[in-house]
């Protein structure tokens, strides 16, 4: 705990240097693609980028509502969603990658 404390007084302290330089950024909403298979993501538990540039998300399928994840009940309420696998690998496109 004093690790985290400690450089978050760190990074409070040096803030104020580089206050200029800060990056900006902005929502794609079109990343990522559209997935297969009428998949549909719950709540995104982590996000990770690799030495290849690939993005990989852990989510959490058990999160979505019956609404949501209704093609997937037995029977089908409706021909969408499905709940997507808990780790998805994407490119920097944001294509699903297998």
């Amino acid at each position: 705990m004093k690790i985290v404390w400690s450089f978050f007084a760190c990074a409070l302290s040096i803030a104020p240097a580089f206050a200029d330089e800060l990056p900006k950024f902005q929502v794609d909403a079109s990343w990522p693609k559209t997935l297969p298979n009428n998949w549909i993501m719950g709540q995104a538990a982590g996000v990770a980028v690799d030495a290849q540039d690939h993005i990989w998300v852990i989510q959490r399928p058990r999160s979505l509502t019956d609404d949501e994840k209704a093609a997937s009940l037995n029977p089908p309420r409706s021909k969408c969603c499905k709940p997507a696998p808990p780790v998805l690998e994407f490119d920097s496109d944001g294509n699903l990658l297998f």
